[in-house]
């Protein structure tokens, strides 16, 4: 159980870590990520959405009173990444680009997965 608790606070702080920041540069709008939207083909009016998105979504990993909604935000994530790397993809982004995507793909599934064993074995 000890060892599944680890696996699981360390992908989750990289997770909110990742997300978190990237929650407020979506939100502000700075330009490196205005340049990326549109890069992939979306209006920019999506950053402060995607933003408030991902930033609802940390709460919900952080505050254990959600966790009614915890799934939820799994799932989200979850969809969140898997068109970030298929929008990577269809424009012919290198891998260096397309790499945090991943990273933070692997990450959601390595959380989800301790925490789902973590509520098996309690």
């Amino acid at each position: 159980m000890k060892k599944i608790k680890i696996i699981y606070w360390v992908a989750t702080a990289l997770i909110i870590l990742m997300i978190g920041l990237g929650s407020f540069a979506d939100i502000f709008m700075i330009d490196a990520m205005r340049e990326s939207i549109q890069h992939q083909g979306f209006p920019v009016h999506f950053l402060p959405f995607f933003g408030v998105a991902k930033l609802l979504a940390v709460i919900v990993l952080l505050v254990p009173s959600l966790k009614w909604l915890k799934l939820s935000a799994y799932v989200g994530l979850f969809w969140y990444f898997t068109g970030a790397i298929y929008s990577h993809l269809a424009v012919g982004d290198p891998i260096q680009i397309i790499a945090g995507a991943i990273i933070a793909f692997v990450l959601v599934l390595v959380s989800y997965f301790s925490w789902r064993k973590m509520k098996q074995l309690s």
